[in-house]
């Protein structure tokens, strides 16, 4: 767990290094960041609920916190070790780049209703039903939720 962090800390800072100008970018404009709904899948045992950060706009700073919660019926599931997640972003971001952050839960034994995964940078909040949940790999422990910030770089350009 260590080194995945390790990975992440240093492939996010060369993302938010990159921007052309970084030390005078302006501080990022509201209307130039899109948070994304959630897209929720599944694996062999962990639900995941990728939330994504696009800039839409000119390289600007970004220092926000991205939160993802696990809810049933609106309200916060306390069951869940570390529900939400939040991930501090700070520094220069390019035009057109996406941030991804990956929010796994794993070790539901547990209710196997309906639960949502709602993302939320500021007063931006984006909401979708989790499509699958998480195994019951170990009765009695914890479940837990884990953010793991994934810099994307940004997308091709076609056409003319």
């Amino acid at each position: 767990m260590a080194l995945r962090a390790a990975i992440v800390a240093l492939a996010l800072s060369g993302a938010l290094a990159t921007a052309a100008g970084a030390g005078q970018a302006k501080a990022c404009a509201g209307g130039q960041l899109r948070l994304l709904a959630p897209v929720t899948q599944g694996t062999a045992t962990e639900a995941l609920a990728s939330v994504s950060l696009q800039n839409r706009g000119a390289a600007c700073r970004l220092a926000a916190t991205i939160t993802v919660a696990v809810l049933e019926h609106g309200a916060r599931v306390t069951a869940i070790r570390d529900n939400p997640v939040s991930v501090r972003v700070s520094g220069a971001l390019s035009h057109g780049t996406t941030l991804v952050l990956n929010a796994w839960w794993s070790n539901w034994c547990g209710n196997r209703r309906a639960f949502t995964a709602r993302a939320a940078l500021g007063s931006a909040v984006a909401s979708r039903r989790f499509s699958v949940l998480p195994y019951c790999d170990t009765p009695g422990a914890p479940s837990r939720l884990q953010g793991v910030l994934e810099p994307l770089s940004p997308e091709p350009h076609v056409g003319p």
